[in-house]
């Protein structure tokens, strides 16, 4: 009897570890990839230091408690057109929206599906169908309200901006698109919704960490990192290349996605070569001709 019931037990028992490990969803980036929660299981002090970052918070799923601005009447509007149009921010039982309005007449509305930011500002983002678009109003921090969002007209509210894989590749850790024609900055498909890693995880910083892990876990006792990038192995120029993918400014133009970088990788071969000389500013002529006479008065 007692044999069937161990036989039996260790059975199920089997099957159920069977059935956890099966649960386990694949990284949508590739075997290679671990996912962050899986970091907290031997970083769960930096992990949860992590998850108060603005890396961590670089694009969300829009809910109540990360959009900021309010929804209370006199503080939920903007107007436009002196007075002759306007945008409200209001809730119902499917989100929370941005409404146009002309003349008193709603000639449009779309739903906060995403927040961008987070730390000074937050923009946001509503999907139609596999394309993202930007929302004409984000909410800025130093106002404590909503006001139009960058580069923005203030005539009408206008929501035909498209969010590009470029901005994804700074505000994510993945998503899928199809492959298309065109540059990086400018596709225009949409994305498979089903892959996106909202903010930035720990893998975008630190690489793959599949081998990492499963070494580790195998090896409880071994306390040097193995299989995975730490800052202090990386040399000056790898470590603000790491940076630069998303801090180093917008001007280059990628050959592939940055998605593709990962940390020790030389980022010059991910931009598009310069044949032509960058054409100086007017600030950057006159620094450049002080150096050169600095350098001349130096050579007398």
């Amino acid at each position: 009897m007692w044999l069937l019931l161990l036989i039996f037990g260790g059975g199920l028992t089997v099957i159920f570890s069977q059935c956890v490990n099966a649960g386990d969803k694949p990284d949508v980036r590739g075997e290679e990839y671990a996912g962050s929660k899986k970091c907290m299981k031997c970083h769960e002090d930096v992990y949860r230091s992590y998850l108060l970052t603005a890396h961590y918070h670089s694009l969300q799923r829009a809910t109540g408690s990360n959009v900021h601005g309010s929804f209370e009447h006199g503080h939920d509007s903007v107007t436009f057109d002196n007075g002759n149009a306007g945008l409200v921010m209001n809730k119902r039982i499917s989100g929370m929206y941005q409404t146009a309005y002309k003349k008193a007449r709603e000639y449009r509305s779309e739903r906060f599906d995403m927040v961008f930011g987070g730390n000074k500002a937050e923009s946001y983002v509503y999907w139609n169908g596999t394309k993202p678009y930007e929302l004409p109003i984000s909410y800025y921090k130093s106002l404590h309200g909503w006001a139009n969002s960058p580069g923005y007209d203030t005539r009408l509210p206008y929501f035909e901006r498209q969010v590009t894989q470029r901005c994804f590749e700074c505000h994510a850790s993945y998503v899928k698109q199809p492959a298309i024609a065109n540059t990086m900055q400018n596709r225009d498909a949409g994305f498979d919704t089903t892959t996106m890693i909202y903010g930035i995880d720990c893998e975008r910083c630190h690489g793959p960490a599949a081998n990492h892990v499963n070494f580790h876990l195998a090896n409880p006792g071994e306390k040097v990192a193995h299989y995975i990038t730490t800052y202090k192995l990386l040399n000056r120029k790898q470590r603000l290349d790491d940076c630069a993918v998303c801090h180093g400014g917008n001007k280059d133009e990628l050959q592939t996605s940055a998605f593709d970088f990962k940390p020790s990788d030389d980022l010059a071969r991910f931009k598009v070569p310069r044949f032509l000389p960058k054409r100086l500013s007017a600030a950057d002529k006159c620094r450049f001709n002080r150096l050169n006479a600095i350098k001349f008065v130096n050579l007398q």
